[in-house]
Order: structure tokens, then sequence, then C-alpha cells
């Protein structure tokens, strides 16, 4: 703002504004107080200050008291033409050329030499006793002015450009540089963006952005680090489906989450598919929210750097498109997370269920439960093109499962069954997999059948 920020407050007797001091709207061009141009308080200021360096108190050298035997015109004992008994060319009765009543050379009611109604030093024209150059009331307006001190303007609504050196060192060494001889440039813009842009911050689940069931948000992953968080809402538990778009310089990683239990819990991990790679969308096409808030966060895939897992990468100058989908849970299709004796998926006989091996290193447990004098039992998994699937039978034993079969004929694509498996009274779980974690679809269904 102008040059030393322009602002200086009007002279006065007391605390309210008074006229300008004597030779500054004189030596200013009539701009208005502090837009750094040629005014009262902008070069005029200046001017002060070299001329109080040239003549010792910031007013023209001039002859001295009593020179050549010159004579003043006021009724004082001194030699100067004002009315107090001090040595100065002001109308109060301190020994400096303002007409505040302390001894230094500015226009307010301290004793250090800034624009301010502190005692500190520095030169941030605040009204802060810190020694430092920063403030959290700098924004005022142009010519916002009270007798003593700048007077902070009500900061109008919108957005703030805030620019600071970056830290750098680690510990107590950490420090932010300067460099005073080189300026730097800010080139700053509007630009019309797609109605469903995300709305930063939503770097956490408090600032999450919303997102309907049908919906799509456009987001960026920038600056280096970037986490970008979604809300959906569900009225009763749902399958969720979403899918994340390429970027064209980072590899992404989509994760859903549901809300923890209590406010300010964490939330609980669902689902992630971090499968493809620059360039490569994300997908999870089938996990089970419950009723109320989930999240979606999508944001860097981590990558081991000198040792150290980052999450680093970032593109600034391409979109991603995400997609949400809530669909029925009726129990016709497998919901994920159900790849361990937990949270394995119940179905009741005869059952058919749809599902998907995604990501890699997917597992699906289905349990079921066998009565007295049940007949044999029958397991079959149709083939998934591209995906070699395995079929294995366990029976639970309290807290244990142990496995009482195993199906795994076909190497790659193909059927896989068991046939008439006689099972006593029970509770049983059937898993579908890919052997050794190899083979994933998120768009291939296998189906399975147990009857």
């Amino acid at each position: 703002m102008g040059r030393g920020r322009g602002l200086v407050p009007r002279r006065g007797a007391g605390p309210e504004a008074g006229a300008v001091p004597p030779g500054r709207a004189e030596r200013g061009g009539g701009s208005e107080a502090g837009d750094g141009g040629p005014g009262s308080a902008g070069w005029g200021a200046a001017s002060d200050r070299a001329s109080a360096k040239r003549g010792g108190r910031g007013v023209p050298a001039g002859p001295e008291p009593g020179a050549r035997g010159e004579r003043d015109t006021d009724t004082d004992t001194d030699y100067d033409s004002d009315n107090d008994s001090d040595c100065d060319n002001d109308s109060d009765y301190d020994n400096d050329n303002d007409s505040d009543y302390d001894n230094d050379n500015d226009y307010d009611n301290d004793s250090d030499n800034d624009s301010d109604n502190d005692t500190d030093n520095d030169s941030d024209c605040d009204s802060e006793s810190d020694c430092d150059f920063y403030s959290d009331r700098r924004f005022f307006g142009r010519s916002t002015r009270r007798a003593g001190h700048v007077a902070p303007a009500t900061v109008a609504a919108g957005y703030y450009l805030v620019l600071r050196s970056a830290p750098v060192g680690t510990g107590r060494k950490v420090v932010r540089g300067a460099n005073p001889r080189v300026p730097y440039r800010l080139i700053a813009a509007v630009e019309s963006g797609p109605d469903d842009l995300e709305q930063e911050p939503n770097d956490e689940p408090a600032r999450a952005t919303d997102i309907a069931s049908g919906g799509t948000r456009t987001g960026y992953l920038s600056p280096p680090g970037d986490v970008d968080w979604y809300r959906i809402r569900a009225e009763q538990p749902m399958i969720l489906h979403a899918e994340v778009s390429a970027l064209e310089r980072a590899d992404l990683e989509l994760s859903v989450l549901a809300a923890g239990a209590k406010p300010g819990d964490k939330p609980q991990l669902l689902a992630r598919a971090n499968e493809g790679g620059v360039r490569e969308g994300e997908v999870l096409p089938n996990v089970r929210v419950p009723a109320g808030e989930s999240f979606i966060k999508v944001e860097a895939a981590a990558r081991e750097l000198d040792g150290k897992w980052v999450r680093d990468s970032e593109d600034r100058d391409h979109s991603y498109r995400l997609s949400a989908q809530l669909l029925p849970d009726d129990g016709s299709t497998d919901r994920e997370p159900n790849n361990d004796v937990e949270n394995a998926q119940a179905v009741e006989l005869p059952a058919t269920v749809r599902g998907w091996i995604w990501p890699r290193r997917d597992v699906d447990l289905f349990r079921f439960h066998v009565a007295a004098g049940a007949p044999p039992v029958t397991l079959r998994v149709s083939p998934v093109r591209g995906v070699d699937l395995q079929l294995r039978l366990l029976e639970l034993r309290g807290s244990r499962a142990d496995v009482i079969g195993t199906a795994d004929a076909v190497r790659g694509e193909g059927e896989e069954q068991m046939v008439a498996v006689p099972l006593k009274e029970g509770d049983y779980l059937v898993e579908v997999s890919s052997p050794r974690g190899k083979d994933a679809s998120a768009t291939q269904q296998y189906t399975l059948t147990v009857r």
C-alpha cells in the first residue's frame, strides 16, 4: 500500500482529528491520505522523514533563533514563532516538531517513532505492543484515520490473498526468509468454473463438500498434499458406488469412510482403492454405508521418497470428476467391507449374490446357517473375464473358522464349484477370492449360488 503504508494520522489539539500538520499539504500534490501518492500522508510523509535527516526535526532548515538580530512575533520567552516556551515551531510544550505531548517526531501520543498508539518501535502502524512487523488489524480503508493511530475499518466481505515466505528448517531452527531487494509478482484472476466445483477448504471431514446421490463434483488436487473430503447422506443403509476420473500428473487414491459414532470421533475406513496410476481413475463399486453421513476422500496416492512414504503429488492444471450413486441394499450384491469373519455378509439359503473381486487382494465372505437334517449344499461361482477365482468353505467353531473345502480346479477364467457337500447343523462361511490376490476387476461381476 504505497510507500511505508502511506497512512499517517491527522494532527489535532487533542484526541480528535484536526488539520493537516503545517508544511505537509503544501509539499504534497493533493492525493487522498493513504493512497501512497503525493499527498498529505503519502510522498509528503516520506519528504518529512528525508528533511528530518537534513534539518534535524523534519522541518526545513532555517535561521537559528535570534540570527541576524531577528525576533519572533509571539508572547513567550523563546526564539520561535509560537506561544509556548520550548524551542520548536509547534504549539505544545515538548521539544519536537509535532503537536502531541510526547518527545518523538510522529503524530501519535506515545514515545516511539512510529505512527501508532503503542509503545513498541515497530513500523507496522498497528496498535499492538509487540515488536514485530505483523498485525492482525492491517485491513483498513485508505482514508480511515484517527488522531493518534490508524483506525482499522470494517473488513469488506470477500476473499483475501495472503502471501508470506515458507518455513525453512526443522524443529527450533525453522525460519522464514526475506529479501527486501527483489520484489515478487502476484497474478490473480477470477475465472468461471463448473457448477459442481468443490468448495475449498475441504481438507478435513468437518469442512467436507456435499455431494448428492447421482451427482458429481469437479475438483483439483493442489497444492502438494491436498486432500479433498466429500459428504454424502443416506436415509437408510445403502450401497455406495463411487468413482473418480484420472489426472494427467498425479496418481489418485479413493476412500469411503463412515462418520464417527460421536461428534469429533475419527471417521471409520470402509473401503479404499489405489489400483491405477497416473492417468488412471479409481472406483469403489459396492461400499455399504450406514444411515446418516458418510465421507468420500480423494487424495494423492502414497509413494516412497528417501525411505519415507509421502503424498506430495499434485495437478494444478487438470481437474478430476467424482461421481457418487446410492443403491438399495437388498442383499442381492456383495457389500464392502466383508473381508473378515466379523464383517461377513449374512445370506439365507438358497442364496444368489453378485459381487466384485476389487481391489486386488479382495476377499468376500458370506455367512449362512444350515439347519439340522438339511440336504447337502452345492456352491458355485461363475467365471469372470480376466480373473482367476477360487472358492473356500469354512466352518465356524466359536471364534475360529476352519477350512473344510476348497475349489480351484480351473487355472485362469472358469467356473469353480463344490457339489453336494453334506453339512451338519451349524454356521458356515463361503469365501470368494482370487488365488494369491493376483487378479481383480471393478467392472466384471461374479455370481455366487449356495443351494
